[in-house]
């Protein structure tokens, strides 16, 4: 009922065209001024597409968030106690300046359309953003009436709705990649005048003069140290969701480690398992050298070592080299591979492990380092993947630091399945597994892959990831597990 009225907040989650609206929208907002005019007219016509499209497709018809709200006045009024209480610091804190994920003038879009001048991997609709997870799930909240509390006084627990904010601070550390007088004239020119990083540490300064923390659920989906230094030692005493337990300050109990939205327009809607002609395929980035961190040196490690093998598809690739491949082209391989690695990288997260799972490829934790393992505590992994231990590192780790990471980034996945001597035992070890085992694995991931999928409804009896989080955050709510988390 206190959400603001921000009528222009129209969110496509399913309608291309709508996409294609909304990007030529943040194209001309990136521009400069000097030639906004000329392309005004170029903004208004997409503006009506996008609208046109909210109105035409059944699909697409997400509402301005206010008005998610007032459409369940009647279940709030009604209610008395519990459920979960949704807290925008746009409205419970004024003076910050807006920031809506899809208003190009607002906080967020204006950072990313800044960054997208070095790095245009950015530009894609915020519903396919990797990071968008804590938005999905902000989104299904607000339109679960039923689970809606009243206040922050009558309710069970509160999820703070930062994402916007949190999603500003994030890209603004690209900043430091700018020369300093070509990003001071950007800002001018954009009209930035906060510092985003200190808005949101601003803004988890004060949190808890609003919400008791232990009643407080954060979500940090990208690796965002977010002030676990002790500047915000409340949120040790908070419910965090994260990509990775680094993102958290919280103890692991209070920790849930989440999937990275892994939406595309190629996501099937069921995988087949027929035609599965590559036994182990590995596509990502991999960087061997020393100072890199010891998943990158892992990745391009793996690369090298089994790149000649017949049954394997691996090539470590970086944005923009040479015969990269797009992301169609390697989801396509992921659906017709029978494993798929998943390892660590900069940090022990990746929309990897999502995009696997969702392309029906059985994903292989090969470590240590090792890679995260989304809602780990709840998913049994053993039923739909595998876990690789390698006792030879010294390919990958031959630093104090690499050897913290090892030590650290341990498998959330369950004990290993496998332990080899060295990375020439790999293949050998997924040819070992029997076919019937794998179909097992098949199987089981079929049904576990709604758990890897965002969507901005709750949808109890077929849940997917944002039904998940919130029954770890609301013990009360009712879901359909006894396939899904079995």
């Amino acid at each position: 009922m206190r959400r603001s009225l921000q009528a222009s907040r129209l969110t496509c989650v399913h309608c291309s065209d709508c996409c294609t609206g909304l990007k030529q929208r943040a194209r001309t907002a990136a521009k400069p001024r000097a030639q906004r005019l000329r392309h005004a007219l170029t903004a208004a016509l997409a503006l009506l597409s996008a609208l046109s499209c909210y109105y035409a497709f059944s699909t697409c018809k997400p509402k301005p968030e206010a008005q998610l709200m007032l459409d369940g006045g009647a279940a709030l009024e009604g209610r008395a106690q519990g459920g979960i209480y949704v807290w925008d610091p746009a409205v419970e804190m004024p003076g910050l300046p807006p920031c809506d994920h899809e208003d190009p003038t607002s906080l967020a879009p204006i950072v990313k359309h800044l960054v997208l001048r070095r790095f245009p991997k950015l530009a894609e609709c915020h519903e396919e953003y990797q990071y968008a997870s804590a938005w999905y799930l902000e989104r299904a909240l607000l339109r679960a009436h039923a689970q809606l509390a009243r206040s922050v006084d009558s309710a069970d627990a509160v999820l703070i709705a930062s994402s916007c904010y949190y999603e500003a601070a994030f890209w603004s550390r690209l900043f430091t990649m700018f020369p300093p007088e070509e990003l001071e004239r950007l800002k001018l020119e954009m009209g930035l005048a906060a510092d985003p990083e200190r808005l949101m540490s601003g803004i988890l300064d004060l949190v808890p003069a609003y919400v008791p923390p232990e009643k407080a659920v954060l979500f940090f989906p990208a690796p965002y140290n977010a002030g676990c230094n002790g500047t915000h030692k409340w949120m040790a005493r908070a419910r965090t969701f994260a990509g990775e337990k680094q993102a958290s300050c919280g103890p692991a109990e209070r920790t849930t480690v989440v999937p990275f939205n892994g939406n595309s327009p190629d996501v099937p809607a069921e995988v087949s398992f027929d035609n599965r002609t590559i036994l182990a395929t590995y596509i990502g980035g991999g960087d061997g050298a020393e100072h890199r961190s010891a998943g990158q040196r892992l990745r391009h490690y793996v690369t090298q070592q089994l790149a000649n093998d017949s049954d394997a598809f691996m090539q470590g690739t970086c944005q923009g080299c040479p015969g990269q491949l797009s992301h169609a082209q390697a989801m396509h391989i992921y659906q017709t591979s029978t494993f798929c690695l998943v390892l660590a990288g900069d940090a022990p997260s990746s929309r990897r492990a999502t995009e696997v799972v969702l392309h029906g490829c059985l994903p292989v934790y090969v470590g240590p380092p090792y890679n995260s393992a989304p809602f780990g505590s709840v998913l049994d992994y053993s039923k739909f993947s595998l876990v690789v231990h390698v006792n030879d590192t010294s390919g990958w780790v031959s630093t104090p630091t690499h050897q913290r990471q090892a030590d650290r980034w341990t498998s959330e996945a369950g004990p290993p399945t496998h332990t080899i001597a060295d990375m020439s035992q790999l293949l050998p070890a997924l040819r070992s597994v029997s076919p019937e085992r794998v179909r097992e694995m098949q199987a089981a991931l079929q049904r576990v892959r709604r758990a890897f999928l965002w969507k901005s409804v709750l949808s109890p009896e077929q849940p997917a990831a944002a039904d998940v989080a919130l029954r770890l955050i609301l013990p009360s709510y009712q879901l359909d597990t006894s396939q899904l988390l079995a």
